[in-house]
């Protein structure tokens, strides 16, 4: 058996120490809410925010234009409507898709660790074929040295990806690691994603109307 090189030990201290990152970071989000609903809940249901009247408006600092300081005001029944709104799904949806967004921004540093270690991959397609892709020549003109072009096609590469839907960015992790993990484990990550898109929709919706 072939010893690893320093640059495999590299690639493989890179994708443990983010593993162990994401682990921890999903975890202190557990740990946070199994704390967190209670008290949102409690304050929902039996505090009072002043002695003022239930209708009567209090202020509150928020962000205003210009980075300037602003007021929102929000009364007694106001404030519990938000604590109970929050305890029982808005603070779920948004750490969901905060989750989602931290699994694929780590999905995405693997996938860049491994084109940056064997930048060959860069011809490898989403689906494993021939990749098809055209250097941008802005890229080119803009690189300084060819580890810099190589950086900029690896960054270009990883964003184009991650428009397409997660079936192919996993399967485009598959082809450039050869790790031939099977799409079926990565089933629950894609019906989370469908839950993630379908409350971005719907929260754009509530803006919207």
């Amino acid at each position: 058996m072939t010893a690893p090189n320093s640059k495999d030990k590299k690639l493989v201290d890179r994708i443990y120490k983010q593993h162990l990152r994401l682990f921890r970071e999903l975890n202190d989000i557990h740990i946070f809410v199994s704390y967190t609903i209670p008290l949102l809940t409690t304050i929902a249901t039996n505090t009072s925010f002043s002695d003022a009247a239930p209708h009567e408006d209090l202020p509150f600092k928020v962000p205003g234009k210009s980075g300037k300081t602003g007021i929102a005001k929000r009364n007694q029944k106001e404030l519990k409507s938000i604590f109970k709104r929050f305890a029982q799904s808005e603070l779920y949806e948004n750490l969901l898709v905060s989750s989602v967004s931290r699994f694929e921004f780590y999905l995405a540093d693997i996938i860049g660790a491994y084109l940056k270690y064997a930048p060959k991959k860069l011809t490898v397609g989403p689906k494993g074929g021939d990749s098809g892709k055209q250097v941008p020549v802005q890229i080119i003109v803009d690189s300084e040295s060819l580890d810099e072009l190589v950086d900029g096609v690896i960054e270009q590469r990883v964003q184009a990806i991650f428009y397409a839907e997660p079936e192919a960015y996993c399967t485009y992790f598959n082809a450039v690691s050869e790790l031939g993990v099977p799409l079926e484990e990565f089933r629950p990550f894609f019906e989370i994603k469908a839950t993630r898109d379908l409350i971005v929709h719907n929260s754009q919706e509530r803006l919207a109307t």
